[in-house]
């Protein structure tokens, strides 16, 4: 048992042991992860965003300070108005987004291969109740005719294009002539664009 024990200590010494806590500063944490979604996603401004909301909050120096009650104090502070960018209280499905953000983070830095703290305090966290997502559908050809009816003469072509290709507005707003074949009455949209 000393013999395990010495063992224990001289690897506790020379930070062998694999140990990992929560104690990690959130700053440190926070830019590493950053630095990470900004090679890898497409949409990391918004979860950059939504982190520094938290920080309007109220300021955390290490990765103790995050656990339920906190969440709940921030969401309860968002649904009193308060973080607002525009001139509404935010909804639900808004302020569980901005969570995931935070849990999206500590669940990488738990991860297995990274192991820059024990655990995700906020994994078995439930979301808020929020109405569930508009349904989208398919305009009538009566709708569809009325706006075509209600436009201007120059705009028509894009609206039918919008319409008869179901195009994405982003990939219409960036169409270059090259992407026309007018003899084949076709337009292909390059990979990099499309979603």
């Amino acid at each position: 048992a000393e013999q395990m024990l010495t063992e224990l200590k001289n690897r506790v010494d020379k930070g062998t042991l694999d140990l990992h806590d929560n104690d990690v500063r959130y700053d440190d944490l926070k830019a590493k992860y950053v630095r990470d979604i900004r090679q890898r996603l497409r949409d990391h401004a918004q979860y950059e965003r939504d982190l520094e909301r938290f920080e309007q909050f109220q300021r955390v120096t290490r990765i103790t300070q995050l656990n339920e009650d906190y969440v709940l104090r921030y969401r309860q502070w968002r649904l009193d108005g308060n973080g607002r960018t525009m001139d509404k209280i935010p909804s639900a499905r808004t302020i569980n987004r901005e969570v995931q953000a935070l849990r999206s983070m500590l669940s990488w830095a738990a991860h297995p291969n990274r192991r820059y703290i024990n655990s995700n305090p906020l994994a078995s966290l439930k979301q808020l109740e929020h109405e569930p997502a508009k349904v989208r559908r398919a305009l009538e050809v009566e709708e569809i005719q009325a706006v075509l009816a209600a436009s201007p003469d120059y705009s028509r072509p894009l609206w039918l294009m919008y319409v008869t290709t179901g195009l994405r507005k982003s990939e219409l707003v960036e169409m270059q002539f090259s992407w026309i074949d007018f003899d084949a009455k076709t337009v292909t949209i390059p990979a990099s664009k499309a979603k």
